[in-house]
């Protein structure tokens, strides 16, 4: 890499160059005198730069979603309308005339649309048309609900990691340092 510094750059002149400047914003004229390069005589502009600080990669795969491989097949979750329904009743000819469509999975309070390419899952996930259950609770809202249901709600499961210490802390005092 070269270096060079502003005052090699001037050549040792004075630095303080006024530009002739009229207008404003898009009307900006900036130096009405100065004739500008002729495009073909550029030699960066134009032109890929190499990247000193990125280091080399593979360009094949930049996202997941950017995979592709034979036989693949695409999916899209169908989510009900509020928290905790249950899937009452799925009608799958709802999706009879969408291209592509493989099958619809559901599998407890999940349901979802499989297809050969992701245009047509996105259309399955859209077009299925489910009859969800009215949820077993209703949820609190508002701050001061919130509060008062995590304060008083039980836990479902309680999952303790050890019931002894593995470690123990490491006590010095001042005559071991």
């Amino acid at each position: 890499m070269k270096n060079v510094s502003y005052a090699s750059l001037v050549g040792g002149k004075r630095f303080d160059t006024k530009i002739q400047a009229s207008g404003e914003q898009w009307d900006l004229n900036l130096a009405p005198d100065v004739k500008p390069k002729d495009p073909k005589d550029y030699k960066v502009v134009g032109t890929s730069v190499a990247r000193f600080d990125l280091r080399r990669s593979s360009p094949s795969f930049l996202y997941a979603h950017d995979v592709r491989v034979p036989g693949m097949l695409h999916g899209r979750v169908v989510r009900p309308p509020v928290v905790n329904s249950r899937p009452a009743s799925i009608d799958q000819s709802s999706i009879r005339e969408v291209p592509g469509v493989v099958q619809v999975v559901q599998k407890g309070n999940f349901v979802g649309v499989v297809a050969q390419t992701e245009w047509a899952a996105i259309r399955a996930a859209r077009a299925l048309k489910v009859t969800w259950s009215d949820p077993p609770m209703q949820y609190p809202t508002g701050p001061d609900a919130i509060y008062d249901y995590l304060r008083t709600t039980k836990p479902v499961a309680e999952r303790v990691a050890t019931t002894r210490a593995t470690w123990r802390p490491l006590r010095r005092g001042i005559e071991d340092v």
